[in-house]
């Protein structure tokens, strides 16, 4: 016979009653600062100090409560991907963008930080990849579908797109 050994995880539970503002997280952020960030579902976008938590919602200038994802550029502001654009947070306001300043249409589903290029790239349900840069959107060439859910970049440069019917590279 053996002797085996478990080691006891203690694990604390962060919901409504503790201030979140909805139970529902698609996303979850450290920024540069060591600040936490949560992206929910209706509930907009949760700050975490390490005790307690500062909600963002339409009312105070978030483009909407569905947040999906969240990246951050290299001067520090937040970006908020929802079901109808984008928010930048810079720690004091809110600037939006919608289809009415250039972004595609659909749910924004990834958001990648690109500080080496001081771009951000952008993945849409139905607007393919589009990324952010000098106060513009511009589009890439169109990938096997234009439906993206995902963006990285891996250590060479190339830049991986998961879409709907398998990976773009």
């Amino acid at each position: 016979s053996s002797v085996g050994y478990a080691q006891q995880y203690y694990v604390n539970n962060y919901g409504i009653d503790k201030g979140l503002s909805s139970s529902s997280v698609n996303q979850i952020f450290q920024d540069s600062k060591g600040y936490l960030w949560f992206a929910t579902q209706g509930g907009g976008v949760n700050k975490f100090n390490g005790k307690t938590f500062r909600n963002y919602k339409t009312e105070d200038g978030l483009l909407c409560n569905d947040v999906t994802c969240i990246a951050e550029d290299s001067k520090g502001c937040l970006w908020f991907g929802t079901t109808e654009g984008v928010s930048v947070f810079d720690g004091t306001k809110f600037l939006n963008y919608t289809s009415d300043n250039g972004l595609g249409d659909g749910v924004v589903y990834s958001l990648y930080a690109d500080k080496k290029d001081d771009k951000i790239w952008i993945a849409l349900q139905e607007g393919g990849i589009q990324y952010y840069n000098k106060g513009k959107f511009e589009n890439i060439a169109p990938l096997s579908s234009k439906e993206t859910y995902a963006i990285t970049c891996d250590k060479t440069g190339n830049f991986w797109f998961g879409v709907s019917n398998g990976i773009s590279k």
